[in-house]
């Protein structure tokens, strides 16, 4: 078994299709590990869930957008904000409200982190050396601190890691932007950093967790 990664998806199911035939996945034998974001931006939120629902082994980490999502498909919140705004393309690829209760339950069983071989997963960030157990959703969804911290010592090399983990792989933050300003996974101080902006017109990415190789696909488009 091969395990992949995946970065925040948005949306962007040809993106998607084309990672997973880029990176020779097998839906029936490998493991996909996707760090959250599938909504919002792009216009195929329905069909980019349909996708990962037919891969066997999925390990799904929820992040920021896909908790505003089921929010509103649940009806247990009412964000303006999210529904006239970032969740527009997300609502329209529903034709409404026509959310089918297994992308309901896929987010609702999601990992808020997930931890393997002292590998984490996490789609916002954690705060480096303390327990993770005692640390909050709105850590795991919405931090950027660590992934700044890691830009920070990012020329220090009696710094070789950040965290306590071999690697930790995050969304959330596109590297697409500044101070960043990459077009491929960055690598910074033990932290690898895969959304390279399928949520803002640029590239989604997938990688094999083992050898690193990545395949992106072309650029997406954008729609709020």
């Amino acid at each position: 078994m091969k395990q992949f990664v995946i970065g925040d998806i948005h949306g962007q199911a040809e993106a998607l299709k084309e990672c997973l035939v880029l990176s020779g996945f097998d839906r029936n034998n490998d493991r996909l590990i996707c760090l959250g974001d599938v909504c919002d931006n792009g216009p195929n939120v329905k069909q980019c869930f349909d996708i990962l629902l037919g891969i066997k082994d999925l390990i799904y980490v929820k992040g920021n957008h896909d908790m505003w999502f089921l929010n509103w498909a649940l009806k247990k919140e009412d964000d303006d904000f999210w529904q006239n705004i970032l969740g527009a393309a997300t609502i329209n690829s529903y034709n409404g409200n026509n959310v089918t209760a297994e992308h309901i339950e896929l987010i609702n069983n999601g990992y808020e982190y997930y931890l393997s071989d002292n590998k984490l997963f996490v789609h916002g960030g954690i705060i480096p050396y303390e327990d993770l157990d005692k640390q909050t959703d709105k850590i795991f969804l919405w931090d950027r601190d660590l992934v700044e911290e890691a830009y920070e010592y990012k020329d220090d090399k009696s710094v070789e890691r950040i965290t306590q983990f071999d690697e930790v792989y995050v969304g959330h933050t596109p590297v697409t932007t500044k101070p960043f300003n990459e077009e491929t996974p960055l690598y910074l101080k033990g932290v690898w950093m895969m959304d390279t902006g399928a949520g803002v017109g640029k590239r989604l990415t997938i990688m094999d967790i083992a050898t690193k190789k990545f395949w992106q696909s072309n650029k997406v488009q954008r729609i709020k």
